[in-house]
């Protein structure tokens, strides 16, 4: 903590972050683990032990001898040494934040729960702020109800480089940090190249299951019993194709249905 005059910066270092979560437990599990000291999770009940070096800041040196750069790194500034950010900083605030070289899992419902904290009727207040986020890789497992038996595969997220800011009146600008030199050439680029245009293709509108041929044009105007043959034929073309389509669907109603048979037989055994 840093106190100048009017101005204070508060500073906080933290050098690994691994996030404790309950997922979706059952409430005889919860409360049957409860008064035991344990905390029920989706996978089990474990005792939370104290997590080593999470005492404190800073740098952390590694088992080669290498030091480890903290994952997180958040600065608040007030008074008059953030008004250097922006006009509103000085009243409220200046919040600089850095996630660099972060790897967690997170499961889906935790992130739906914080919904919950992010809920409020009354306006907030603006706090400028400036985000980066570099070489962060976040795992999303779902961990919702399923039909299917099998766990699905969790999704990775892989962020090398990120920037956000928020001005003055609240709005979020997201962009890449260090792409200033990068940014003009980019855009005049941008502005040179235009678009090619696409040459036009005529796409015929019959049905690619029932696409045929269409006859050829006889030089002279064919009769009207040669018309309602041609149109009876499109119809019956109309005709085929839908009943196709309800078959095909039919059958997927079908292989649906023996799917959850299946998952119901499973299940009950």
């Amino acid at each position: 903590m840093e106190v100048r005059g009017e101005s204070t910066a508060v500073s906080l270092e933290v050098g690994c972050v691994r996030p404790t979560q309950l997922g979706n437990v059952s409430l005889r599990q919860y409360l049957s683990n409860r008064s035991l000291g344990m905390v029920p999770t989706a996978q089990g009940s474990t005792i939370l032990p104290p997590a080593p070096g999470s005492e404190g800041g800073g740098l952390e040196a590694n088992s080669d001898g290498t030091t480890h750069l903290p994952e997180v790194r958040a600065r608040l500034e007030s008074g008059p040494c953030a008004a250097a950010h922006s006009p509103l900083a000085e009243t409220n605030g200046f919040l600089q934040l850095r996630l660099h070289g972060y790897r967690a899992s997170f499961l889906m419902s935790s992130l739906r729960n914080l919904a919950h904290f992010l809920e409020d009727d009354s306006a907030p207040q603006v706090l400028p702020m400036e985000i980066s986020v570099r070489d962060t890789h976040i795992d999303l497992k779902d961990d919702g109800p399923r039909d299917n038996p099998s766990d699905p595969n969790p999704i990775t997220l892989h962020i090398s480089n990120l920037l956000i800011h928020r001005t003055d009146d609240g709005a979020f600008s997201i962009g890449v940090e260090n792409a200033s030199e990068a940014g003009p050439k980019k855009e005049v680029q941008l502005i040179d190249s235009g678009l090619s245009p696409v040459p036009e293709s005529v796409v015929s509108s019959t049905p690619k299951a029932t696409q045929t041929p269409s006859p050829p044009s006889p030089s002279t105007t064919p009769s009207n019993k040669e018309q309602l043959l041609i149109e009876e034929n499109e119809c019956l073309k109309l005709e085929l194709s839908k009943a196709k389509m309800a078959l095909a669907e039919a059958q997927m109603e079908k292989d649906s249905l023996l799917h959850r048979m299946k998952s119901l037989k499973v299940n009950s055994s």
